[in-house]
């Protein structure tokens, strides 16, 4: 899904800034590693101090943003991107999408992927009030779908399995064993307590996603 929505959907190029939301969640932590991999700065919005750590000294990405810890998000986002963002990675949707509009680049590209944000709040979403930054910076936003893209799954998982053969991508997960502790393992995932890619394994010899 990262590899896809980056490659394809964004037009990630070698020098462009790419910020990734929820950057040390399963797409996030792929995605703000392979944006590095491929020559860009690559800038990661996460959740609490250790996923900031986590990004930046584990991940090895440029610079990490706390937006529960930043007083002035917009700010903390134009400081890590002054330039602007080429690529935005929505992964949440809400208060750091609206945040993101206007902080993105001319001929930006904003990748929608998900909306974390709003999964538990449909009768009352956070309202956008900077989409008219689209037309300001002439920016395209875009959703997809990965299992629409299967012709680029042979590449894709050819170049991120060299990447984590060479140990250039670390590939992040948390492991629940017993299904009978599936739903405290999706609540954690939902909740985002977790970083890297939630599986819930049968027992000891059998893992199912």
């Amino acid at each position: 899904t990262a590899y896809v929505g980056l490659k394809r959907i964004g037009e990630m190029q070698a020098g462009d800034t790419v910020v990734m939301s929820a950057a040390a969640g399963a797409v996030g932590s792929v995605g703000c590693q392979v944006a590095k991999l491929s020559g860009c700065r690559s800038v990661g919005i996460v959740g609490s101090k250790d996923k900031a750590e986590l990004v930046t000294g584990t991940f090895g990405i440029d610079a990490a943003i706390d937006y529960r810890a930043e007083p002035d998000l917009d700010a903390a986002i134009k400081a890590a991107c002054p330039d602007g963002a080429n690529v935005y990675f929505d992964n949440v949707g809400g208060l750091i999408l609206d945040t993101m509009l206007p902080n993105m680049a001319a001929f930006g590209r904003i990748v929608t992927c998900g909306m974390m944000a709003n999964y538990n709040n449909h009768d009352e979403p956070y309202p956008i009030r900077n989409l008219w930054q689209v037309l300001v910076n002439r920016v395209t936003m875009r959703g997809f779908l990965a299992y629409e893209h299967l012709d680029m799954l042979e590449e894709a998982e050819a170049q991120l399995g060299e990447w984590i053969r060479s140990g250039a991508l670390i590939a992040q997960e948390n492991v629940t064993t017993g299904i009978e502790n599936a739903p405290s393992a999706f609540i954690n995932l939902m909740s985002g307590v977790t970083t890297g890619k939630t599986v819930v394994r049968l027992n000891e010899g059998v893992t199912t996603l």
